[in-house]
């Protein structure tokens, strides 16, 4: 887990990255990572950068910077500019980015979705398929229907529309090769087989990304003819068939009526409970309760009071009332404080923030110290571009 901290107003942003890496499997913590990256071109743009750390293998650092090298001499008009030319590298045939690889990356994600699928029939009725009886077939059937009403995303946008059919051709020998290993040599039933070949294709046509092979980098700055800023979230996958998947997650940009910002990304708890005076998610807990609480209500009314409760409407009337509450209550007199703070003090509030989340990761029993280490703090001016901000001791 990463905490990044973004705070903007009109005068320019200030970014806060913890240094913290976990690597996947090990528990094991490091805690010199890199998060931020300036272009290095005086541009008034810089990356955030937290999640997986590197793209079919290579680390983001190293992309970044060979991004940034090809465009020594480029400036783009708009901040949307920068990050679609680094999207569009992602996407090249360049040496950093090995064929391979991105095969490997592919097979990898479909083996570990679909045995995800097969881990409730294989706990019940055994791993050797060929000694399962006609229950543990339907076991699974019942998991692929399930799965397959999960798929709701929508498709990604920026793929072309046989993308997802591309992949299951492309992938068609490799994908039967899975099968046998997954089923001891016996490949399942048909109509199981063409299950599994149509998650493959809903995963690649639609706008969803494994949280495993997930990245998320924050584009913020300035474009040339740009005077205020903003930033770019995306939300980067792997890359199939020579094309990166990514999702942009939001977008915003200082103006007129929006004139002060803070954002968390990765763990927001912290920044959340700072600007709402609680973590967002709690909102989600008590819009789930209740609903639960109003559908056993509803489901001992007599029938013909039914009609009076409502779950889904009364659950938003509440929630999203609260949540306006805490709006006028907390966040917008922070906001309309933040608008007004100088730079300096901007680069003071965000390394606070990532700051206060590290000790609380420290503290919390279900965490390993996984927000840490040295605290960097970038900036980003209009005309001065990007420096980086030393911590000040009295």
């Amino acid at each position: 887990m990463s905490c990044l901290v973004l705070g903007m107003n009109k005068l320019g942003l200030a970014m806060a990255a913890d240094s913290a890496v976990s690597l996947r499997g090990s528990g094991k913590a490091y805690y010199h990572a890199d998060k931020i990256f300036p272009l290095g071109i005086g541009a008034p743009v810089a990356i955030g950068m937290f999640g997986s750390a590197d793209f079919l293998g290579v680390p983001w650092d190293l992309v970044i910077k060979t991004w940034t090298a090809a465009n020594a001499s480029r400036r783009f008009a708009t901040l949307r500019e920068y990050s679609t030319d680094f999207l569009g590298f992602l996407d090249a045939a360049h040496p950093l980015f090995i064929p391979e690889k991105e095969r490997e990356n592919v097979l990898f994600l479909v083996r570990d979705y679909w045995r995800s699928l097969l881990r409730e029939p294989f706990d019940t009725h055994g791993t050797d398929t060929r000694l399962w009886t006609e229950e543990g077939w339907e076991l699974l059937r019942e998991k692929l229907r399930a799965d397959e009403e999960y798929w709701t995303y929508g498709h990604m946008e920026h793929l072309p529309a046989t993308f997802g059919q591309d992949v299951r051709g492309a992938f068609a020998g490799e994908l039967t090769s899975e099968l046998e290993s997954l089923f001891d040599g016996v490949l399942p039933p048909d109509d199981i087989r063409l299950a599994l070949h149509d998650l493959v294709e809903r995963m690649y046509s639609q706008a969803w990304i494994s949280r495993y092979s997930s990245s998320g980098l924050i584009f913020f700055g300035f474009g040339e003819e740009e005077f205020y800023p903003g930033y770019i979230h995306l939300q980067v996958g792997e890359r199939a068939l020579g094309k990166a998947r990514w999702i942009e997650r939001a977008a915003f940009t200082i103006d007129l009526e929006r004139d002060g910002s803070i954002r968390g990304f990765a763990q927001t708890d912290t920044v959340d409970s700072f600007l709402l005076g609680v973590p967002h998610r709690m909102l989600d807990t008590l819009r789930s309760r209740i609903h639960t609480r109003t559908s056993a209500l509803e489901a001992v009314l007599p029938e013909e009071h039914r009609h009076h409760v409502n779950p889904m409407e009364l659950q938003a009337e509440i929630v999203d009332g609260f949540a306006e509450e805490l709006r006028e209550e907390f966040q917008n007199p922070m906001l309309s404080a933040v608008a007004a703070l100088p730079t300096p003090e901007l680069a003071v509030l965000t390394r606070t923030l990532v700051s206060l989340t590290a000790f609380r990761s420290q503290l919390a029993a279900d965490e390993t110290g996984t927000v840490g280490g040295d605290i960097r703090v970038g900036m980003v001016t209009k005309f001065e571009g990007f420096r980086w901000v030393e911590e000040q001791h009295d």
